[in-house]
């Protein structure tokens, strides 16, 4: 029988094995909305339409990026931007669209020309490598966020929206 780990498998056991056990062998979830998936999930939509028109304005870049952010936050079931309460702003705490809107441009004015010299090979690729070399029946399974070309080297680049990969 072949078994699959992805990233939210081996974080979710780092972080708390009862967590793990819970969620991933007895398939139990939390009732509601997560917050923290909705804006993971707009962040990751938001980056790849700026890394897709990176050669744009940054004015067209972030309008195009929010438009696709906005869609995937209501997409996931939260509430559009326009009607958000200060009580929904509490509960969301760091997860707003205002500060998605914020990452987005301080991301945009920051790289926009770093990443204009990158050859961008791919955009949000899946892959599967096993992890072991003596059995092929325990695989990784993932999606890399970026593949380019820089200088001559081949990078991976991996936008996290997560506390467990935040650098000082």
């Amino acid at each position: 029988m072949t078994k699959y780990y992805d990233n939210t498998r081996l974080t979710s056991y780092k972080d708390c094995p009862r967590m793990y056990y819970l969620r991933h062998v007895k398939h139990w979830r939390r009732e509601g909305l997560s917050k923290d998936l909705a804006f993971g999930l707009a962040w990751h939509e938001a980056m790849d339409v700026v890394w897709g028109n990176i050669n744009d304005t940054p004015d067209a870049i972030m309008n195009a990026a929010v438009e696709v952010f906005n869609s995937t936050w209501v997409e996931q079931g939260m509430k559009p931007p326009s009607e958000l309460t200060i009580d929904d702003m509490n509960w969301l705490k760091t997860k707003t669209p205002g500060i998605g809107y914020e990452m987005i441009w301080n991301y945009i004015i920051q790289r926009q020309d770093m990443i204009q010299t990158f050859d961008i090979l791919q955009i949000e690729q899946p892959f599967v490598v096993p992890l072991y070399t003596d059995d092929m029946s325990v695989l990784y399974c993932g999606r890399r966020d970026k593949v380019f070309r820089c200088n001559g080297q081949l990078i991976v680049g991996e936008h996290k929206t997560t506390g467990s990969y935040k650098k000082n």
